[in-house]
Formats: structure tokens, sequence, C-alpha cells
């Protein structure tokens, strides 16, 4: 009798012990996953935070060079989103087109699909309403790319 209640003490420990791991390992998933989700905040927002100021610049002819960087910005912000927020991604992924482009299309255009900054700004500030997204925004200015 001894015997057989040690036994079951060992096996109820084992159980225990697995139980225990396996609540561990679904907490790092899940703060793995927040983690990557506030990371794909975060890259929208510099995306746009970072349109704002090119735009901001009123400058007269295009800087190519900062528009590859945007489009760089825009592209990783496209990709980090995709797993989280799949409309904001693809938005991302045209704006990304949009900057590589040397030919611009015109503002109207660009707010009939959606990919104005304004539009854009709109939907990722929509985002931070839901559960779990933490990001706080400064008003920067109106802007139309």
């Amino acid at each position: 009798m001894a015997l057989d209640l040690a036994m079951l003490l060992s096996a109820l420990e084992s159980l225990l012990g697995v139980a225990q791991r396996e609540r561990h390992h679904k907490e790092a998933i899940a703060e793995t996953h927040d983690t990557k989700k506030k990371e794909a905040l975060q890259a929208i927002y510099i995306a746009i935070a970072e349109t704002r100021k090119y735009q901001e610049m009123n400058i007269t002819a295009p800087v190519r060079e900062k528009e590859y960087e945007l489009a760089k910005l825009w592209t990783t912000a496209s990709i980090q989103a995709q797993r989280f927020f799949g409309e904001l991604s693809q938005l991302g992924a045209d704006k990304a087109e949009y900057w590589t482009s040397q030919l611009k299309l015109p503002d109207d255009l660009l707010a009939s699909k959606g990919i104005d900054l304004v539009s854009v700004e709109a939907k990722f500030k929509a985002l931070l309403g839901q559960p779990g997204a933490t990001l706080e925004l400064r008003p920067t200015g109106q802007g139309k790319r």
C-alpha cells in the first residue's frame, strides 16, 4: 500500500512538472507574440514619422536617396505587420512601391487607394485602440504622400 502511494505521488509530481513547463512555454510564446506585434507597430510608426518629416521639408525637387530610405522603412513595416495587421501590411507595401517609383501618383489617386499618409496614419491610430497596442503618437501636421 505504501509503495502504491509513493508511486502515485511520484506520478503526480511528474504530471505537475509537465503542466508547469507547458504553462511557462505558453507564456513565453505569448510574450514573444506581444513583442513582435509591438515591433510591427513601431516599424509602422517610424515609417509614418519619417515620411511626415520628409514632407515637411518642403523641397522643390525629390531627394531620391531619402525616397529610397522611405521605401525601405515602408517595406520593413509591411513585412513586420504582415502577421498581425494584414491591411496595413498591404498599405505598407503600396507605400514602399510609391516611394521607389520616380513617377509619383497624383494625390487624389493616392487617397482613392487609401495609401495617402493621412489614411494610413488613421488606420494605424485605430490599431492602437486594440488591446496590447501601446505607442504614443504626437500630431505633426497634415501630409499627402
